[in-house]
């Protein structure tokens, strides 16, 4: 099932880093993910032996905190332009996609893993570091400029 959602057109503070197309893609993984964990992942983890079950039930957790702060921060960046929520509570540190290792590193035990979990994982830590590039931009977008002086101009 793949969920369509159209976003008003981005506007101010940010705007260029705000792409609905990638708010889309989210959604889609995102459900992919629950119907693949709920179904034939259950499936495929009984089939596994017992300490590779460990890794699947990590990797799992892995893609599911990747797309849980994936989609805390399109949303945050969707409600500062709705005028929903200030870009300063969206630059919460809460926010920031770069500061999670176990969402940023890829796992290097999947190698046993069935094919559907190791497509998700990679297809989520490739979104993952995506969107990180565009909430960098923001964040760079929102340092104050240095004074002439101290960039010497």
């Amino acid at each position: 099932m793949t969920v369509h959602t159209t976003l008003p057109p981005p506007k101010g503070v940010g705007a260029t880093a705000f792409f609905s197309g990638t708010y889309d893609e989210a959604i889609d993984m995102l459900v992919r993910t629950r119907d693949y964990l709920a179904g034939a992942g259950d499936k495929d983890c009984a089939r596994l032996p017992q300490d590779h079950q460990k890794v699947f039930a990590f990797e799992s957790l892995r893609l599911t905190s990747r797309l849980t702060r994936i989609m805390a921060w399109l949303l945050a960046q969707r409600a500062v332009h709705k005028g929903q929520m200030s870009i300063d509570e969206a630059m919460d540190e809460g926010f920031c996609l770069r500061t999670v290792p176990v969402c940023m590193e890829c796992g290097s035990d999947i190698a046993h893993m069935p094919e559907g979990l190791r497509k998700l994982l990679g297809q989520s830590h490739r979104l993952y570091v995506r969107v990180s590039r565009l909430d960098d931009m923001v964040r760079r977008d929102r340092q104050p400029a240095l004074p002439d002086t101290l960039i010497g101009r």
